[in-house]
């Protein structure tokens, strides 16, 4: 039963730390295609 919570709570951070790096990888394109064109 432990292991099981234990491994449950590990996927659970895996799979938030994928979200988080997601997210920023995301932003930090969209800050990068807003600077390279400004006039659109």
């Amino acid at each position: 039963m432990l292991f099981l919570i234990s491994s449950a709570s590990l996927i659970l951070m895996i799979t938030i730390i994928m979200i988080l790096i997601v997210n920023l990888i995301s932003k930090k394109t969209f800050m990068d295609r807003e600077k390279s064109s400004p006039f659109e």
